[in-house]
């Protein structure tokens, strides 16, 4: 089988279309040239198996490149790739919520491991999911098997977490092509063929927006994993914001895309959703952006707090000479405030920007962190722009 660097190197030659030298190659790839001969050779062994030309990296002939890269995407190469432990406890997780529960013996015949590893695969899982997200709800009952007992809240953050630390895995497209293999069909249509129907859709609308914060592909991801995650849930979730939240997040115009394409999800592929209200709020938050924000009030202590203290300080810059436009940076500024504070306050949002290091915003005592930082930052400013 191969494994996550093997497949590194084909895909940097597709990518490339052949190489310059073996030297860029191996730079290009991040590799050691001990660690690239290695897994070349066994990169190679996997062709060979499969009746397919070795690569010579000292031989470089385009033609037999293209022909090498076009027999090697003909093969199921999804069910002869190896995951790594750690991709096997994170795909683990996700599927825990999707086909969950879940025995030793079914999670063995997933990634065609033994029992043993099968039991590890687990253990590695509830690790990754109590250290990076505090998750220790796992049950492991010997007639059902291991299977989540959180609120919806938490599982609802979990999809998007894991979907987002998957998308920047190297081999995002084998991982989700496993993930396709393991899952049924959707209204009666592959999951391969509902990703692919989801994407168009999903493009269709981000396109319409000129700012948001999320990828297309990364959006279409979890959106897929919902659709599946919905039809297994019964659990009418509720949105327990305030009114003022509410409303904000309606008036934006990442509110009228999210209802727009929630209407053509369902039409599409004729399927309802337990709570719409709910889904169409939970999904307008992926296409927001700081940057396009309308109807932001002020009438938020700390904001006005914090407004008054830039206030004096892009006076002070501006008696010194300095040319700014202060009206363009109060507002992206005010804007950017606006959007954390009711983003935060609908217990929906996450912290995208720290969950490549496994990093979330979990309470808004962190939220109001920043608000307290973000102070005394403009106090010391004003005191330097005083002194000078």
């Amino acid at each position: 089988m191969l494994d996550t660097k093997d497949i590194k190197i084909i895909n940097q030659i597709r990518l490339n279309h052949g190489w310059k030298s073996v030297n860029d190659l191996i730079n290009q790839l991040g590799f050691t040239r001990g660690d690239f001969y290695y897994h070349l050779k066994h990169l190679n062994l996997f062709l060979k198996n499969n009746h397919i030309s070795q690569i010579n990296p000292r031989v470089y002939n385009f033609s037999k490149i293209e022909t090498i890269i076009f027999q090697y995407d003909q093969l199921d190469i999804v069910n002869k790739i190896f995951l790594s432990a750690k991709e096997r406890a994170i795909l683990l997780a996700l599927l825990l919520l999707l086909l969950g529960p879940l025995k030793l013996e079914d999670i063995k015949k997933i990634f065609n491991v033994s029992i043993n590893t099968a039991y590890l695969d687990v253990q590695n899982c509830i690790y990754f999911l109590s250290s990076n997200f505090g998750i220790k709800n796992i049950i492991n009952n010997k007639q059902k098997g291991y299977f989540y007992d959180c609120d919806e809240f938490s599982l609802r953050k979990l999809i998007v977490n894991i979907s987002i630390i998957l998308i920047n895995l190297d081999n995002f497209s084998l991982i989700r092509n496993f993930l396709f293999t393991n899952l049924p069909s959707f209204q009666k249509i592959s999951p391969a063929e509902v990703y692919s129907q989801l994407e168009k859709l999903v493009l269709t609308y981000y396109a319409t927006l000129e700012f948001i914060n999320m990828e297309a592909k990364t959006i279409t991801f979890i959106i897929f994993i919902l659709l599946y995650w919905n039809q297994t849930t019964v659990d009418v979730p509720k949105i327990t914001v305030g009114e003022d939240t509410l409303n904000f997040i309606k008036q934006q115009s990442c509110y009228q895309v999210a209802s727009n394409l929630l209407i053509a999800i369902r039409e599409h592929f004729y399927c309802s959703f337990v709570n719409e209200e709910y889904e169409l709020f939970y999904l307008a938050q992926f296409f927001s952006s700081p940057r396009q924000l309308i109807n932001c009030e002020t009438q938020i202590p700390e904001l006005i707090e914090i407004m008054t203290y830039l206030k004096k300080i892009f006076q002070k810059l501006t008696d010194l000479n300095y040319q700014l436009n202060t009206s363009s940076l109060m507002l992206q500024i005010m804007n950017y405030l606006h959007w954390q504070r009711h983003l935060q306050d609908s217990n929906l949002i996450f912290d995208y920007s720290g969950l490549i290091k496994f990093q979330i915003i979990t309470s808004n005592e962190q939220y109001y962190q920043f608000f307290i930082l973000l102070k005394e930052l403009t106090r010391d400013v004003e005191q330097i722009v005083f002194a000078h």
